[in-house]
């Protein structure tokens, strides 16, 4: 039989309201792209002068682009993980196998997590490093 008390609904709440605009925010940095709508390019677009716009991407922006896209794929894994741990973590009902399940599962999402972060970080810095592009 579940027992839940009031607060443990409460945190356990405010924590799927947080996970969810954690993965609401990674989501929205991965699928927004820049709009290049702003640019003024006078009369010099028409007679064939460089806009500034990108034409064909790089092998080197295209790696970038996959990984950066890959980390937030793991990223967005592992705070569904931390959800999942933080379920069965309150549902164990003192169970000790269930808790030491639901630890465990915690410690690899957070490692997931900063794995994640850090691939981003390092792919972004060399990119920046060799002109390839940040984001």
């Amino acid at each position: 039989m579940l027992h839940f008390t009031r607060l443990n609904v409460t945190v356990f709440l405010i924590f799927c309201v947080v996970s969810l605009l954690v993965v609401a925010v990674m989501v929205n940095m991965l699928l927004t792209t820049p709009v290049h709508a702003q640019i003024s390019v006078g009369i010099d677009a028409v007679s064939g002068a460089d806009t500034g716009l990108r034409q064909e991407p790089s092998v080197a922006s295209v790696v970038r682009d996959a990984i950066v896209f890959l980390a937030g794929i793991v990223a967005a894994l592992s705070v569904l993980m931390i959800v999942i741990s933080g379920i069965i973590y309150m549902t164990s009902q003192g169970d000790t196998s269930r808790l030491e399940r639901a630890k465990s599962m915690l410690l690899y999402a957070i490692i997931g997590l900063v794995v994640a972060l850090l691939a981003w970080v390092i792919v972004n810095s060399i990119a920046v490093a060799f002109g390839v592009g940040g984001s």
